[in-house]
């Protein structure tokens, strides 16, 4: 039981190490905030979770479907609708956008999934 505590713990916590890092590569390399960055990071969870357990893919291959989806949705689709329309317009429309961005997420994912914690049993390492 201790074990498996400890282990959760040092996962969290790279969790936020890699969070902390990509807010300060951001802001090294263009001195912007981007305050969807948990967001983009809570849509991969729930994509993960969506293809484990409602519709019961290998771990292996929800994982590749979890990544596509990922850089489709996140990637190219917040680049063309949001990032480059204001990248032009100074670092305060930017801000704004991701602002706007990470409420549109949260608040979609309160709506059309749950707001209750979701557990870990999906994962088989988590068993």
């Amino acid at each position: 039981m201790i074990l498996q505590l400890f282990i959760k713990s040092i996962a969290l916590g790279a969790i936020y190490a890699m969070i902390a890092i990509g807010f300060s590569l951001l802001w090294q390399t263009s001195r912007t905030i981007n305050f969807a960055q948990g967001e983009l990071v809570t849509i991969p969870a729930f994509l993960m979770v969506l293809f484990l357990q409602l519709l019961n893919l290998p771990f292996g291959f929800a994982l590749l479907c979890t990544i596509a989806v990922s850089i489709l949705l996140l990637g190219f689709l917040m680049k063309r609708t949001i990032i480059k329309p204001l990248i032009g317009e100074g670092v305060l429309p930017l801000v704004v956008g991701t602002i706007a961005l990470s409420f549109l997420v949260r608040e979609s994912l309160t709506v059309f999934w749950t707001p209750e914690a979701l557990p870990c049993s999906a994962v088989p390492c988590f068993r």
